[in-house]
């Protein structure tokens, strides 16, 4: 009976052979070295720990506007879009021509092309100046883009106003422009205000690759990380009622951008 090998986890490829008519059971590495013997004797390396399934916030309760649909990847089609570096990308590789099976589905979001923004929206049920932690593993497939993460909410009524809403710019790739983060601020009645900015590497592939984008806010300071490291960090604080939070993706001209994991926490 083939059983899981492995996903791949938020920080790197792992591989991965499903059960057929089972439940997915994930294997240690000594077992995937013993039972998935890759061509002319290779090994398949196992990079990092076995994980669940992209949940795309807790599997799917997520609300989808504008150029966003539910669609599906096979297992083999799924690594390699979300094979975030070259050592992750050949380890995917060396799985698929393993013989594993890898053809069943795993839920995504095309986010694009269409003429608005695509956008997934996830209701938290917290409140605006709560802490929180998300990241999202998404790929611009034909070019560079711009992916936005908002997290927002009515403002606390009452006393002293307090930003309700925090918007996080990420931009790769997109011509006569340098790769970028940029924070605004709001409260829902104007214009935002930027409240940081960093300039990202030139060289950073906006498209060969997936790109990991992680948020994380407690009281005071807001930390933005990309592929695991910290890129920007800035002194903020919210308050207000029912969050909401939301990605929106635009990719250049027929650009296709997908997002194929998405996670949301808040401390225990």
């Amino acid at each position: 009976m083939l059983r899981l090998v492995s996903l791949l986890s938020l920080l790197s490829v792992v591989a991965v052979v499903l059960g057929a008519g089972c439940a997915p059971k994930p294997m240690d590495t000594a077992d995937a070295e013993s039972e998935t013997p890759g061509p002319m004797g290779d090994r398949v390396e196992i990079i990092g720990d076995p994980v669940a399934m992209p949940d795309l916030v807790r599997d799917g309760e997520v609300a989808l506007d504008g150029a966003a649909a539910w669609d599906a990847l096979s297992v083999a089609e799924w690594m390699q879009m979300a094979a975030t570096t070259p050592v992750e990308m050949d380890a995917a590789e060396r799985m698929i021509s393993s013989g594993a099976y890898l053809g069943d589905p795993l839920p995504i979001v095309q986010m694009q092309p269409g003429e608005e923004a695509g956008t997934a929206r996830y209701t938290t049920g917290q409140s605006v100046g709560d802490a929180f932690e998300t990241e999202f593993l998404h790929r611009f497939a034909d070019g560079g883009g711009r992916l936005d993460f908002i997290f927002s909410g009515p403002g606390a009524g009452g006393g002293r106003a307090m930003p309700s809403e925090l918007r996080v710019r990420f931009s790769l790739g997109q011509p006569g422009l340098t790769n970028h983060v940029i924070a605004f601020l709001g409260d829902g009645s104007g214009p935002m205000s930027e409240l940081a900015r960093i300039e990202l590497p030139e060289d950073l592939s906006a498209y060969a690759f997936a790109h990991r984008f992680g948020v994380r806010y407690v009281p005071g300071t807001v930390t933005v990380l990309l592929d695991g490291e910290l890129v920007l960090e800035a002194t903020a604080r919210l308050g207000g009622e029912v969050a909401e939070a939301s990605l929106m993706a635009e990719a250049e001209g027929e650009g296709r951008a997908y997002l194929l994991r998405w996670t949301f926490d808040t401390p225990e």
